[in-house]
């Protein structure tokens, strides 16, 4: 357990960055005398602190939505009106965009996660890449008991929950290696977390998933790990990037041992199950739909192009908004998604562990996707915050925490600003 001078200094960089919700009040004068109870005080908040204030946004964040669409949840997953007869939406949904987002085919595959109806597969026609995407949707089948009216609360819910159950694990996961579970607000806090959980997208189940499993390498951990990554992958097939990842790491491992063992045969000990398990999984449930779909379903949800075209056209698109707030938060983020790829790979140079190949990986994945629309890029560079962060903190590298806990005080204006 940190003491309080290292709490202290911990929480500093925290508090600064999200504001006075994460300071710690004064102790009374009866605390002042009783050291014990004073002890018993900063434990608590320190553990469960975080995941109150992430709480407390995830509300300014969902309730202004659900007043909004008067108690309906629907409104969340967004659908569209040129889709509706494909995705075919519940009676009484909020149908108020053309197009509608995404998660109107999480909607869909909710209904029928194993594809076993017609119907199912050719809502996806043109968009079989998404079927890629079965954790969120199924998980919300099965907490619906397979109640189609249910299915709207449950895809918000577990966005909710897995924000905060990651909130509380890293501040967990920080506090066991002496450092302030403060720093679990870097996670809770992450803006593409916020705009996911009120479009219905499973990015924060994907990369709660993803970073949970790398929590658990680092730990060594090995089944956990190969669950969670399994999870993660088949939430969104990016966080295969932590898998490789993770057969990197274990790779290195095995290959500075190679005096005590054949190589491939250290090597395969090593991958195995943390790296194999998820990519086998990965392959049997493409196999399964590229059956079920009658095509490859392989194609990338989201296109790629030429290094930095994507981010000089956010950059573009910022500077031609109409409000001086929105444009200059969107700079803000932009900057950061940049350093934070300087901040990985100044870690790389460093060592290389799973967290650091992962930060890496997903950094320079940044370089060359385009971004569909306004806030995509908080959302696809999640999975590069959040491993950067886990990253800096074994390593102690302050310019990799310092960009990590920048980007929480953005996230942390994303509610007040929707409120």
């Amino acid at each position: 357990m940190a003491t309080v001078s290292e709490v202290d200094r911990e929480l500093g960089p925290c508090a600064t960055a999200v504001g006075p919700v994460a300071a710690r009040a004064a102790p009374t004068s009866s605390e002042r005398s009783d050291p014990g109870r004073v002890a018993t005080w900063l434990s608590a908040t320190d553990a469960f602190g975080p995941a109150l204030v992430v709480a407390l946004m995830l509300a300014l964040l969902v309730l202004p939505g659900l007043v909004v669409y008067r108690g309906n949840p629907t409104g969340f997953v967004r659908f569209g009106r040129e889709f509706a007869a494909q995705i075919d939406p519940p009676r009484h949904a909020v149908i108020d965009t053309r197009t509608g987002y995404d998660g109107q085919y999480f909607w869909a595959l909710a209904q029928d996660p194993l594809l076993l109806h017609d119907r199912t597969v050719a809502a996806f026609k043109g968009a079989g890449f998404r079927l890629q995407r079965v954790a969120y949707p199924a998980l919300a089948f099965v907490l619906a008991a397979g109640q189609r009216n249910a299915i709207p609360w449950t895809l918000l819910a577990i966005n909710v929950l897995t924000i905060l159950a990651i909130t509380i694990a890293f501040s967990r996961y920080a506090r066991r290696r002496g450092r302030s579970g403060w720093w679990g607000l870097a996670v809770g806090l992450l803006p593409g977390f916020m705009f996911a959980t009120i479009g219905d997208l499973s990015d924060p189940l994907a990369v709660v998933s993803m970073l949970g499993g790398l929590m658990m390498w680092q730990q060594g951990r090995r089944w956990p790990a190969a669950g969670l990554l399994t999870l993660a992958v088949l939430a969104r097939e990016p966080m295969l990037l932590a898998v490789a990842a993770v057969a990197v790491e274990a790779s290195a491992r095995a290959w500075r041992s190679r005096h005590e063992y054949r190589v491939l045969r250290s090597v395969g000990r090593s991958l195995w199950p943390a790296a194999v398990v998820p990519g086998l999984a990965f392959g049997a449930w493409q196999a399964y739909i590229h059956v079920r779909y009658g095509g490859s379903t392989a194609a990338p949800g989201t296109a790629y192009q030429l290094p930095f075209v994507g981010v000089v056209d956010e950059v573009r698109r910022a500077l031609r908004s109409g409000s001086v707030v929105s444009s200059a938060w969107d700079l803000a983020y932009l900057g950061l998604m940049l350093a934070g790829l300087g901040a990985a790979v100044a870690l790389a140079r460093r060592s290389v562990s799973a967290p650091v190949i992962a930060a890496l990986l997903f950094s320079l994945s940044l370089l060359v996707l385009t971004f569909g629309n306004d806030w995509s890029y908080t959302r696809l560079s999640a999975p590069l915050f959040a491993t950067l962060l886990l990253a800096g903190l074994e390593r102690r590298a302050r310019p990799a925490i310092a960009v990590c806990v920048a980007v929480a005080a953005l996230g942390a204006l994303v509610p007040l600003a929707i409120a």
